[in-house]
């Protein structure tokens, strides 16, 4: 009940006054407590906690024994461990740098901006500030700053913020297909082209292009998402995600392309990269997780569309059918994303709304 409780009080925040700072700021804590009280939530809870228990302060020793976590994320849980920070404030730490970003991002790009983090809640709060914590980091810090140093013209800057995130977590590096593609400016129609011959190339057999990606850097680690036998993966184009990604781009990419005047530059920047991020999904496909995590720097920026489409529109029924869209599309991903992460997690007594177990009731759906 306490997720379903959360959802509701955004919702209503967001009917009630989308732009209230009162509200955004209470909904940001409460997004906060939630995450740094939470225990055995997701796939990766565990695994992070046996990560860091196994920290130490020798930067040199971390790089000799620890495999898969980048160096800046080794520091980072390093200094903190040489705190005598517990696993529970380091996930909490982690939480507030994530919501800090994210939280920036809603204030500075949304007419409104409580609605905007209402829907993150909904599309990306349980997967990337409840488990993909490295990633959920270098996509609120990246993502705000690609869209800052377009707005301010600041390359260095960025290719600094950028290497630096890329010691995080390696697909930071797709940032920088997102930056020079949104600063070619190019037209949307160019731009959906774009994104159907990705599409297109969707449709190649995966060997093909693993092959290839075996000789380059991270070419290991993207055969391990593909599977490792590099041979053959099942794509499904008329899942859930599939679909509503599909849904999705038609009415931002073409529906809605004609709101956006010239003097409205920024807001068309961003919905630039939203559309591009669908020319990466489809063109890397072929290792499903890679697609996803590489697009998503894109993608996270429908919490900043939708209700900027929302307040475009002048005509009054039209715009209640489109704010009705957008919660029942949202509330179904809410249910589809607590499923996932249900399924995922290590809990021993099933229920039939998933709980919030934290560390006051860990021992009633926990082991350890």
């Amino acid at each position: 009940m306490v997720y379903l409780s959360v959802l509701i009080a955004g919702l209503a925040m967001s009917l009630q006054n989308g732009r209230s700072k009162y509200y955004f700021y209470s909904y940001l804590i409460l997004l906060f407590i939630l995450a740094s009280f939470r225990y055995g939530v997701g796939p990766d809870y565990f695994n992070y906690e046996y990560l860091y228990s196994v920290l130490n302060t020798s930067i040199t020793e971390q790089i000799k024994q620890l495999s898969g976590q980048e160096l800046l994320f080794r520091l980072f849980g390093t200094t903190l461990h040489s705190f005598n920070f517990s696993y529970q404030l380091y996930l909490a730490f982690t939480a507030l740098i994530t919501l800090f970003y994210i939280g920036k991002l809603c204030a500075k790009y949304s007419k409104y901006p409580v609605f905007s983090l209402y829907l993150y809640y909904c599309f990306f709060y349980f997967v990337w500030v409840f488990s993909g914590i490295r990633q959920g980091l270098t996509l609120s810090i990246g993502v705000y700053y690609l869209l800052e140093c377009m707005e301010d013209r600041k390359h260095i800057k960025f290719l600094v913020i950028v290497f630096f995130l890329t010691l995080v977590h390696a697909s930071s590096l797709f940032l920088l297909v997102f930056y020079v593609f949104g600063n070619l400016k190019i037209n949307r129609k160019a731009l959906l082209i774009g994104v159907f011959i990705c599409f297109c190339v969707s449709f190649i057999p995966a060997g093909y292009f693993l092959g290839i990606i075996s000789h380059i850097p991270f070419g290991e680690r993207v055969a391990f998402y593909s599977g490792g036998d590099g041979t053959e993966v099942s794509i499904s184009y008329f899942d859930f995600k599939s679909i509503s990604r599909f849904i999705l781009l038609l009415i931002i990419g073409i529906v809605f392309d004609k709101s956006y005047k010239r003097d409205d530059e920024n807001k068309k920047i961003i919905m630039d990269l939203y559309v591009i991020s669908f020319g990466i999904y489809y063109a890397l496909r072929f290792v499903e997780v890679l697609a996803a995590n590489a697009s998503l720097y894109g993608f996270v920026l429908i919490v900043i569309i939708l209700p900027d489409m929302y307040a475009r529109l002048r005509n009054k029924i039209n715009s209640k059918i489109f704010l009705v869209f957008i919660i029942v599309f949202s509330i179904t991903y809410f249910f589809k994303n607590v499923s996932s992460m249900e399924d995922m997690s290590e809990m021993k007594n099933a229920a039939v709304i998933t709980p919030y177990t934290n560390i006051f009731n860990k021992s009633q759906y926990f082991d350890r």
